[in-house]
C-alpha cells in the first residue's frame, strides 16, 4: 500500500512589517518558502494608535502614539508580540484552546520553521538552517543570544537614548560586536556564519538590524555609519551575500516608510516594551511584558 506524502507545512504568522523580531522569522520562513517547503499566511498585527498624554517630559510629534495590537493577535499570544506562529487548525476554531499549537519568540521560531521543515517527508534540497551537529547547533544558539544582546540590543540605546556620550558609547560597543561576528564570518570558505555557504540561525538572528543599521546615518549623523575597516571586511561581505539572496530581499520593508517609523525611537517617543526598558536604562533584550507593557 503507497503512503500519500505528507504536504509542506502552512502556517499562519502574525507579524508586523516594521519589527526587525518578525524580520527574523520572515528570513526563516521565505529561506524555505522559496523552495516551496513550507507555506504561510501573514497577518498584519501591530500599529500606533494615539491615546492621552502619559508624560509631560516628552515633548515630540511622536508623543501619545503607542503600539496597537490587534484582537487575533492577543487572543493567540495575550503577550501581543511578535512574531507568533499559529497553526491553521488553531487559528480557524474558534471554539477551542487558541493557545494550543502556537510559537512564539522570534529565535524559537526560526528553530521551529527549521525543525518543522526538516521533519517533514516534503523537506526538498534547501540547504538547512540549523546544523546537523548537535555541538554545532548549541554553538549557533549560543551566539545567536549573543549577538541579541551586544549589537541588536545596542541598536536602541543609540536611538532612544537621548544624552550624546550615551548614544556614542553604544554604537562603539555595537560596532564592536560586529567586528566579533565578522570574524565568525571569515573562518572558512562561505561568506556566512562559521563560513557557511547558505545562512543559518545567527545570520538570521542578526541580518534584520544590520539592514537597519543605516538610520543612524539619518538621525544621529555621519559618525554613525559603519565604518569599513580591516575587521569589518567579512561583515560588509557578509551583507553583500545576503543581499544577492532573492529570498532575503523580499522580506525587506520599504526603507523611506521604516525611516519615517524608526523615528519614534530616535526621538526617544516610542512607546513598546522595548523603547520603555532602555529608557529605563534597561537593556533593550530585558524588558519586562508586565512593568513594560503598554496596554494600560
Amino acid at each position: 500500500m503507497s503512503i500519500a506524502p505528507k504536504r509542506a507545512p502552512k502556517l499562519i504568522y502574525f507579524s508586523a512589517w516594521f519589527c526587525p523580531f518578525a524580520h527574523r522569522a520572515t528570513l526563516a520562513l521565505e529561506h524555505y518558502a522559496h523552495g516551496g517547503e513550507i507555506s504561510y499566511e501573514w497577518k498584519e498585527s501591530l500599529g500606533w494608535e494615539k491615546r492621552k498624554s502619559t508624560s509631560s517630559e516628552v515633548k515630540t510629534k511622536h508623543e501619545n502614539w503607542y503600539h496597537y495590537k490587534s484582537p487575533e493577535l492577543l487572543r493567540h499570544n495575550p503577550l501581543g508580540m511578535v512574531p507568533t506562529l499559529v497553526t491553521p487548525a488553531t487559528y480557524e476554531d474558534k471554539d477551542g484552546d487558541p493557545s494550543r499549537n502556537v510559537v512564539t519568540e522570534s529565535l524559537v521560531c526560526v528553530q521551529f520553521i527549521d525543525e518543522l521543515v526538516r521533519g517533514n517527508a516534503y523537506a526538498g534540497e534547501t540547504a538547512a538552517i540549523m546544523p546537523s551537529d548537535p555541538y554545532a547547533r548549541a554553538k549557533a544558539r549560543v551566539d545567536a543570544d549573543w549577538v541579541n544582546k551586544n549589537v541588536c540590543s545596542r541598536y536602541y540605546h543609540v536611538l532612544v537614548r537621548q544624552e550624546a556620550s550615551e548614544q556614542r558609547e553604544a554604537f562603539e560597543k555595537l560596532v564592536e560586536g560586529l567586528e566579533t561576528f565578522a570574524a565568525w564570518c571569515g573562518s572558512g570558505e562561505g561568506k556566512f556564519y562559521g563560513g557557511q555557504t547558505t545562512p543559518g540561525l545567527v545570520d538570521y538572528a542578526l541580518f534584520p538590524w544590520a539592514w537597519r543599521l543605516p538610520v543612524f546615518e539619518h538621525y544621529r549623523g555621519m559618525d554613525f555609519k559603519i565604518p569599513r575597516t580591516a575587521a569589518l571586511k567579512s561583515y560588509h561581505d557578509w551583507m553583500e551575500a545576503m543581499l544577492a539572496r532573492e529570498q532575503v530581499r523580499k522580506t525587506l520593508p520599504p526603507w523611506d516608510d521604516y525611516l519615517e517609523h524608526i523615528g519614534r525611537y530616535a526621538d526617544g517617543s516610542a512607546r513598546s516594551k522595548v523603547a520603555n526598558a532602555v529608557r529605563s536604562g534597561r537593556a533593550a533584550h530585558d524588558y519586562d511584558d508586565k512593568e513594560d507593557n503598554t496596554d494600560s
